[in-house]
Parts: C-alpha cells; sequence; structure tokens
C-alpha cells in the first residue's frame, strides 16, 4: 500500500492516506524537490508490521531495527545519525527508559535515561547527565525546570 500526503501552503502535513499494514514499503528523501533523491529504500515488514528490513538503491545504509516480544523496538537506527545502531530499553509499561549506545552489538554507554509517574507522564529525562524534570500542573501547563 502507496501513502499519500497532502500539505498546505506552508508545507504542514494537512492529510494522510495509504496508512496501514506494510505502509513504509519504501521511502524516498528529496530534499530539493527536483526528482533527484538522496536517499531511496525499500523496507520489508512481518505481520505486525514491524519493520524486519531496509535496504536502499541510493543513499547510506541504515541500521535494521529488532523488536522485543511486545513490539518495542530495542535496537535500531539512531535518530539523527541512521547509520549508527542504539539500544533501547522499556519498561512493563512499553515506556521508553533509557538509549543506550552500540559498542560492536552489545550494550554501550548510556545516552539518556527517562522515568515516568504513575499517571505515564514522563516527569524526568537525563541526556549525557544533563537532567530535565517535568512537572504537570492542573493537567494542562508543562513546566520545565532544571534539575
Amino acid at each position: 500500500m502507496d501513502q499519500t500526503r497532502e500539505h498546505n501552503e506552508v508545507n504542514e502535513i494537512t492529510g494522510i492516506t495509504g496508512a496501514g499494514l506494510g505502509n513504509w514499503r519504501g521511502f524516498r528523501e528529496d530534499p530539493n524537490g527536483c526528482g533527484s533523491f538522496l536517499l531511496d529504500q525499500t523496507r520489508t515488514h512481518n505481520a505486525v508490521n514491524e519493520i524486519t528490513g531496509i535496504s536502499e538503491s541510493q543513499g547510506p545504509s541504515w541500521v535494521d531495527p529488532i523488536y522485543d516480544a511486545a513490539g518495542n523496538m530495542i535496537s535500531g537506527p539512531k535518530g539523527d545519525n541512521p547509520t549508527t545502531k542504539i539500544h533501547m530499553r522499556w519498561d512493563a509499561w512499553n515506556r521508553l527508559t533509557a538509549a543506550y549506545a552500540d559498542n560492536g552489538g552489545s550494550v554501550g554507554t548510556l545516552i539518556a535515561s527517562y522515568q515516568y509517574d504513575g499517571r505515564n507522564y514522563r516527569i524526568r529525562k537525563s541526556v549525557a547527565g544533563d537532567a530535565i524534570a517535568f512537572r504537570k500542573s492542573n493537567g494542562v501547563e508543562l513546566t520545565i525546570y532544571a534539575a
């Protein structure tokens, strides 16, 4: 199934059609809009729509993700550098609790850690030793302060 996105005059996504099982069979990146793709990928999926393989005809080779039995990605491409593998840890409620660098296929140094309260709000994020705590006020307003 292909996916089509509609945009408004300021390039905000206003609609997506075609999302469903196997909805990411391919991915193309054309940052200049000239029809010359810097990245052209083909992706395979399993029965629960987890990506099982990423191959490319153009662009860098991304890391293939690996999932646990609950469907959480336990290793996969790093967001700002998808050719680099990271490892992720999840709690019993499927909340991301930590991200680690890769060390030759094994878990390496801690990149970030996350804590949650009983309402499932993330209340603390620590990245490279810098902690930021989140506090909900009246369930609506978000106050951020350095911890």
